[in-house]
């Protein structure tokens, strides 16, 4: 039996069950990461990456490690997600480079986000999945799993992630040796939910975190009872930049989920809402969540935006 130093934040069930793979000889030929972005999916992905190929147990020093972090280990393959979608072709030239002949333990490829796929490049994937090699493992990635190919699915060995709690991230953030002063950790674990990544960027950026914080005390002002006017004002600022609009999103996603668990007595990851949370009943804040998650996906496309984002501001 052998335990790994991953250094990560939180999964230790996930890792568990990693670790319970590869002492069993038990590994799946292609494995689903699945859960909210940013939680540390696809680090967690590469870091079994280095499980597999390293000759000595996860050293992170030998040249087979520092090449896999780097993305340039021949026989360990990385698409990484740039925003943008994957193309057949792109899929095509990962499945030839599988073919050449491999140096290493196995021939890995990771995919971060594979939602990001078309439909031509998943089915495209799938072939290879269905034939899988012996000595070829594929971990892949997604931020929503419903809009991945139930066939892609049933051909994976899922494993659900969920977010890193505030224990988590204070046990991380003291590995690290990073230093931060108390009010700011504390405010970038509120307003990270759970997101490894998006604390780290918050207790490194203070102006967004003072931007975070802004945007939440506006969206609180207006759930209390801010006028049409306002909203549609505040709707008209944000709805030109997409990446505000999905900020926004987020943001009301997590101020209704918080409510959501006061109202249910389940304690509320917000601790500000005691007056705004009788506003609202549990049925309606279910409503109003699964209507702002089917809105963020809307954003991916060509929409109005303005006239969504008015529409679900005024239901609140």
């Amino acid at each position: 039996m052998h335990n790994y130093d991953w250094q990560l934040a939180g999964h230790e069930s996930q890792r568990n069950q990693l670790e319970t793979d590869v002492n069993q000889g038990n590994l799946a030929h292609a494995y689903l990461f699945y859960g909210p972005s940013e939680v540390g999916k696809f680090r967690l992905a590469k870091t079994f990456a280095n499980i597999l190929q390293c000759s000595n147990g996860l050293c992170g020093k030998c040249s087979t490690c520092v090449q896999i972090d780097k993305n340039s280990h021949y026989d360990t393959l990385a698409m990484i997600d740039n925003g943008k979608s994957i193309k057949i072709d792109e899929i095509k030239s990962l499945i030839w480079k599988l073919s050449t002949t491999g140096q290493s333990n196995y021939k890995i490829v990771m995919i971060e986000d594979i939602e990001r796929m078309t439909l031509p490049s998943a089915n495209c994937l799938l072939k290879t999945l269905e034939e899988p090699d012996e000595k070829t493992i594929f971990l892949l990635t997604t931020n929503d799993i419903t809009n991945v190919l139930d066939t892609i699915k049933s051909r994976c060995r899922l494993v659900k992630f969920s977010q890193v709690t505030n224990e988590a991230l204070d046990e991380y953030l003291k590995k690290t040796g990073v230093v931060v002063d108390e009010q700011t950790c504390l405010r970038a674990k509120t307003f990270a939910f759970g997101s490894i990544g998006k604390f780290f960027r918050l207790i490194n950026n203070q102006d967004d975190l003072r931007e975070t914080k802004e945007l939440y005390d506006v969206l609180v002002n207006l759930l209390q009872g801010g006028s049409v006017s306002s909203k549609f004002n505040f709707i008209k600022k944000i709805s030109e930049d997409k990446l505000k609009s999905r900020k926004m999103l987020e943001m009301l996603t997590h101020i209704m989920r918080s409510m959501l668990l006061a109202k249910t007595g389940q304690g509320a990851h917000l601790t500000e809402l005691p007056e705004l949370t009788s506003d609202f009943s549990v049925e309606h804040l279910l409503t109003l969540i699964e209507k702002i998650e089917s809105l963020k996906q809307q954003l991916d496309y060509n929409v109005n935006t303005k006239l969504l984002l008015e529409n679900i501001l005024l239901e609140t």
